[in-house]
């Protein structure tokens, strides 16, 4: 099933002393083809730096609240809740886009209707803890090649081995995105202080919602 236009998209943002790598992120941003028709918004947790004058001077609607208020599940659902687009892409602060073709690449994942949730490759910067980086390349968002995990019954969930369940549910919101129509069937990513991406995963596809790994 394929959508009959494309997806309008919004670019959502949490923030904290984001700095000159920060900087970097949205210049990424902007060199996007279409960056210009995004919606943007991010919620900052009390900066000390000039972040809240930088995303505002890239059209960023910023909301900022205190540092001990910030959740990641719960911050995420308030940043998705504020936006009207179909798409909400999801970044962090250090996840600077590889190349131009970033943002179109995702947003084609949402053809299909039936995809609740998108995420992409994620590459280790050169000057990367070299453990960190092992570790990024043998996670699900480290592969080569693209995959769509499929919705899956509980009962055929609960059958899985512990590892295939988690590739069958892996997301991830250092860079990915998400149907706001399933975030809403799915009840959002919900307060947790860690770990809101994978378990929202599980829920989308328990809900019946396809995500897409896009290695592109």
């Amino acid at each position: 099933m394929t959508q009959s236009h494309a997806p309008t998209l919004a670019l959502a943002i949490p923030t904290w002393n984001g700095g000159r790598v920060l900087q970097e992120v949205l210049a990424a941003v902007e060199r996007q083809p279409d960056a210009h028709r995004l919606e943007r918004v991010a919620i900052d947790s009390g900066s000390g730096d000039d972040t809240v004058a930088t995303l505002r001077r890239h059209g960023f609607g910023v909301t900022v609240i205190d540092q001990k208020d910030f959740d990641h599940g719960a911050t995420r659902d308030a940043l998705v809740e504020s936006c009207r687009a179909d798409v909400v892409v999801l970044l962090t602060q250090d996840a600077i886009p590889a190349d131009e073709q970033w943002l179109a690449a995702l947003a084609s994942s949402f053809a299909d209707e039936r995809v609740g949730a998108a995420y992409c490759k994620q590459l280790p910067r050169g000057d990367c803890n070299p453990f960190i980086a092992r570790r990024l390349r043998e996670w699900t968002a480290g592969k080569d090649q693209p995959v769509v995990q499929e919705p899956a019954t509980q009962a055929e969930f609960d059958a899985l081995q512990p590892m295939q369940r988690l590739q069958r549910c892996a997301y991830d919101n250092v860079a990915g995105s998400v149907r706001r129509t399933a975030w809403r069937a799915v009840e959002g990513f919900g307060r947790r202080p860690f770990g809101e991406d994978v378990a929202f995963g599980k829920r989308l596809v328990l809900g019946g919602w396809r995500i897409v790994f896009q290695a592109k």
